[in-house]
């Protein structure tokens, strides 16, 4: 599965938050969690899901925003997705995912 939601580029969620309330106002579309089942590993299946997934943001004229975690930066980097630039409120943010985590940006279709 891939989940993402309607979200705030500058306000990524916190790490196990006990809430999820959704922006107003949302400029982004923030994919939080990409998971397969062991059998489909290797398949291709979650470049696939992505790539469903940013043709909606494109349609939309969204970017899109993710915290990769699990060393998987480069996965993410081969969809188009660069490191964000991080203010000290996302640099804080960020520390509740660990220390590997990499905050990334999928600039908004040219259109």
């Amino acid at each position: 599965y891939l989940l993402a939601l309607p979200w705030t580029a500058a306000r990524p969620p916190l790490l196990d938050a006990e809430a999820c309330v959704l922006p107003t106002a949302p400029d982004t579309l923030y994919l939080h969690d990409l998971a397969m089942a062991p059998r489909a590993r290797g398949m291709g299946v979650g470049q696939a899901l992505a790539h469903q997934l940013l043709a909606l943001a494109d349609a939309r004229g969204l970017p899109a925003h993710l915290i990769a975690i699990q060393n998987s930066q480069s996965f993410w980097a081969r969809l188009g997705f660069v490191p964000a630039p991080l203010t000290s409120d996302l640099q804080a943010k960020l520390a509740s995912y660990g220390a590997e985590a990499c905050y990334m940006t999928r600039p908004r279709p040219h259109r």
